[in-house]
Parts: C-alpha cells; structure tokens; sequence
C-alpha cells in the first residue's frame, strides 16, 4: 500500500517535471506559486469536505471509486464492461449518469493511487491546472494579456478553490478552458489538428459532466469561429452587420444544441428551472439562498426575474448575508469583483470600443445564458460557487480587461 502511494507520487512529480518542461518559456515566475496554490485549494477542499462537513460530493465520489477500484483489481473484465457499459452497478451511492462517470474516472485514478484520497486530489487538481494553464498561454501568446488572464484562471480565489480536488467542476471546468484555447488557435489555424483534437476531446469530457456549460460553451464558440470566417469572405466590415450575423448563426447552431440533451428543450428548460428553484430552496430550508417570489415555468417569468438573476449569481452574497467564514471570504471576493466591474465600465463609458467584438459577444452571451439559468434553478449561495465556476472565470477575465491600467501597472510582475 506504501509503495503504491509512493509510485503515485512519483507519477504526480514526473507528470509535474514534463509540463513545466515545456511550459517553462512563458510565466515561469508564477508557474510555481500558481500550481503550489492549485494543489492546496484541493486539498483544503477535500479537508473541509472530509473533515470539516463530514459528508459531500467528493466524499461519495471516493467510496464508489474505492468500491470500483477494488472490483478492478478482484476481477478486471467486470470493471472493463462496467466502465463501457451503461448500467448501474450494484453497490454504488450514486446513480446519476453525471456522477457515475464521473466516479468511473475517479476508479481510474484511484487504481493509481492506490485509493489515496489526497493524492487522488492532488492529481486532479493538476489535471485542472494544466487546462487552465494552456488557457492562459494562448491569450498571453496571442494578445499579450498576462495580467487579466493570469488571475482570472489562476489566482482568482473562488475560481481556484471550486475547480480543485475531487469535485466535477474540478475536471469539467478545464475542459471548457481547452475548449476555448483550442477554438481560439484554430482561428488563427484552422487546419492545426492537434486544436481540433483538443475541441473533441474537451467537449466530450465535459459534456459527461456539466452538460450545460459545455452546450453554451461550445455554441458560442463555434459561432464566433463560422462568423469569423463568413466575414472574411463576404467582406463584411460593418460591425452592427457583424454582430446581426452573429446572433442569427448562434440563433441557429442554439437549436441544434437543444436535441443533444431533453433538459435543453425550450420548452421543457423553464419547467426544469422552476423544478430545481423549487427543489433547492426547499433542501435549503430557505437559508443562504437567493429568492425569486413568483417564479413561473414560463420564459415570460424567467425574463422578469433575469436582471435579479444575472446580478444576483454575479454579485452575491452581499456582505450582511453571509452565515459562515467561508461564506464571508466569498462576500468579500463579490464586493471586490463589483468595485472592479463598475471601474471597467467606467472606463468603457469614457473610452468606447472593443479589439475584439466578436469573442467580447460570444463572452458576453455565455455569462448572460449561464448568469441566468443557474442562479435560478441553484438558488443556495454554497452550492452556485461551485456551478458558476465556468462563466465567472470569463466574467472575471473580461472585467480585467477592461481596466488596462491594472495590464500597465502588473505587467511587469507577469
């Protein structure tokens, strides 16, 4: 058991020794303290959940892939269909088609690890450090933006914390950010297979986890790519008329993304809202959650408590309404991040116009989709942290951005 905890280690310091190798030419000052930050914010989360609550997602996640690693190393070919096959498994305590893949990955760690829990965390947690990595190294290759990006995706607390250690967020959410890098890369290089590989890959994996991050996700994306490329050939430089033809093609590619899962129906999602408003609030018990009195099933409804939504998913829990530390640290980091919005806005007002509309549109699109429909049906402040990791890391990147005196005054740390 020691020797298998220490090869797993080994394999973690190797894994670690190789992508510095070939990432050692960009931030190699922050390399370090931002994977040493990584690292502990899974582990911190797994303390907290283990220790602290005693109970949780990653603590159910660790004993149905203990389970599944022992039933791997008692009888391998009953692991190998299980994990190829669509049924459930006698013996696990999650049944959730999300939650089961996401415990059959972990059955794969955990054959590593030896059903290390904390070094399980560790590995995880690097896995979500290199998408994020990868992220910051092509906007930083590409637009020179180290500053933005660099805290957004690596040092921005709440973001860091949620998408580390053995939570689905924690493999999901880099799986958007090597999503949107390769999409990006592909702009510039459409015939670069290795980036369309990237896109596959990252899209399938996600999509077995957080479904609706990666729908948005990937429709904004695409659009932004097939824009791109219509305006270059039709020579379309007015930038109304670019912005018109990219919300008809997102229009479009949106209604095909609405058959690939049911709970994407427009005319099922607003019932599917109010269910989970419903359901959440009442597990809840009505505290440290955000009310929408008079929520309906019904798109007019949604669209009147929007605003609410989108601020309230952004911005909240304000101050007075946090009930614990962690809750409190969380309050402090909304403040913050709303004093740095109304400065970007500020200087937009003064400074009008945008390098970059069309990805500015897709970015602004996907936190409007995702800054709505989540804090409607995931009310409760603790677990909407977590979910809104995706389209909060690029709220947060967009907000830098439009304060380039912070880019001036950081860069050279950078």
């Amino acid at each position: 058991m020691v020797a298998g905890h220490i090869f797993a280690l080994i394999v973690l310091f190797v894994l670690v020794g190789l992508h510095y190798r070939f990432n050692r030419d960009i931030l190699t000052r922050w390399y370090w303290p931002a994977l040493v930050f990584k690292i502990l914010a899974g582990l911190a989360v797994g303390y907290m959940y283990v220790i602290y609550y005693g109970t949780g997602d990653p603590i159910n996640f660790s004993k149905d892939a203990t389970y599944l690693a022992s039933i791997a190393r008692q009888d391998a070919s009953r692991y190998i269909q299980f994990l190829w096959s669509g049924y459930l498994l006698e013996g696990l305590a999650n049944d959730q088609p999300r939650s089961v893949f996401m415990v059959k990955a972990l059955s794969l760690i955990y054959l590593i690890t030896w059903d290390n829990f904390w070094i399980a965390s560790m590995l995880i947690s690097f896995f979500s450090f290199v998408g994020a990595l990868f992220l910051v190294r092509v906007l930083i290759v590409r637009w020179q933006v180290s500053a933005a990006a660099v805290i957004a995706f690596l040092f921005w607390p709440s973001i860091v914390i949620w998408t580390s250690g053995i939570l689905k967020e924690a493999i999901a959410t880099p799986c958007l950010y090597i999503m949107v890098g390769c999409m990006l890369i592909i702009r510039d290089n459409p015939r670069s297979v290795y980036a369309w590989l990237g896109v596959l890959f990252a899209t399938w994996l996600g999509w077995r986890l957080k479904y609706y991050n990666v729908g948005v996700f990937l429709s904004a994306g695409l659009t932004t790519l097939i824009v791109y490329y219509m305006i270059n050939v039709l020579q379309i430089a007015n930038r109304y008329g670019q912005a018109l033809l990219w919300l008809v093609v997102f229009g479009a590619l949106t209604g095909g993304v609405t058959f690939l899962h049911p709970n994407f129906n427009l005319q099922m999602l607003p019932e599917v809202i109010a269910y989970n408003y419903q359901l959440s609030t009442e597990m809840s018990g009505g505290v440290g959650v955000m009310k929408f009195p008079g929520l309906e099933a019904s798109w007019t409804s949604i669209a009147s408590h929007g605003p609410n939504a989108l601020f309230s998913g952004l911005f909240r829990p304000f101050l007075w309404e946090a009930s614990s530390l962690l809750a409190m640290a969380g309050a402090v980091e909304n403040l913050f991040l709303f004093v740095l919005f109304i400065w970007a806005v500020v200087h937009f007002v003064r400074n009008p116009g945008c390098s970059e509309p069309l990805l500015f549109m897709a970015a602004a699109v996907v936190v409007l989709i995702l800054g709505v429909i989540l804090p409607l049906s995931t009310p409760n402040f603790g677990t909407l942290s977590r979910y809104r990791v995706g389209y909060l890391s690029v709220f947060v990147f967009f907000t830098l951005r439009g304060i380039p005196l912070l880019e001036k005054k950081l860069k050279a740390l950078f």
